[in-house]
């Protein structure tokens, strides 16, 4: 169902919690369980769009998760399609990931080990900021209230600016991407372990996850470490040994 159909039916304080939380997590928090938020967007008077500008439209996106610890999800998402923008995401593809595995079963003592990347097209700065107005009816009451919304409505919305990478955006893929590349490459740590033990490395990037082989486990799990100071990495499975027949 749609979000405005959602709020209207029994469980309509439950999903006005859950966009509450949404928008908290993207502007400046929510009061009082959320003090800061990721401050990718940020409310604005209509008239100080910048000229030349246009501003795209919300899509908000609902689903019930039941294998999730928080099982009512909401995303809002910006009309990509109304965004200039036309660099694609280089990811790993099938014949990578196949020659990735089979690497990894014909070393000796080689290890692999996969990961996820929470939010991984989220965060990302923008050197352009993109402009989105939100319907003030999708807007919930504390919302509303906390960020003082309603002199900003303007025929029915309320402008705002995104500063950083969002969901829907044609560019957060490759910004995403870009950033998380130029971690691996500006590793000193990584760079000067490779040349004292004469090791080897492989990294894929896949979507939003990293899959690594190497023959030094300490090596092969220090790589989520790289990217934690910007991504919040979890492990889906810990090094494994290949066994070679």
């Amino acid at each position: 169902m749609e979000y405005p159909q959602l709020n209207l039916g029994e469980d309509s304080k439950l999903w006005l919690a859950v966009a509450s939380r949404e928008i908290g997590c993207l502007a400046q928090g929510k009061q009082p369980d959320m003090p800061t938020g990721s401050k990718m967007m940020h409310f604005l008077d209509h008239r100080n769009l910048p000229a030349g500008r246009k501003a795209t439209y919300l899509r908000i996106v609902a689903a019930i998760k039941l294998h999730k610890v928080e099982t009512h999800r909401i995303r809002f998402t910006v009309g990509g399609n109304r965004i200039d923008y036309y660099l694609s995401t280089p990811t790993a593809d099938l014949e990578t990931i196949k020659l990735l595995l089979n690497s990894t079963v014909s070393t000796r003592n080689a290890k692999m080990l996969t990961a996820d990347i929470a939010f991984f097209y989220l965060g990302t700065p923008m050197d352009r900021y993109k402009y989105m107005r939100i319907p003030a009816k999708d807007i919930p009451a504390n919302i509303m209230e906390q960020y003082n919304l309603a002199p900003l409505v303007h025929h029915g919305h309320v402008l705002t600016e995104i500063q950083k990478g969002m969901y829907g955006l044609r560019q957060a893929g490759i910004l995403a991407y870009s950033r998380l590349v130029q971690h691996f490459a500006l590793s000193d740590n990584l760079a000067d372990y490779f040349t004292k033990h004469h090791s080897f490395l492989t990294i894929a990037s896949c979507a939003r996850g990293i899959w690594s082989t190497n023959t030094d486990q300490l090596l092969c799990m220090g790589v989520l470490n790289l990217p934690r100071n910007h991504f919040r990495v979890t492990l889906r499975s810990r090094p494994q040994t290949s066994r070679i027949a």
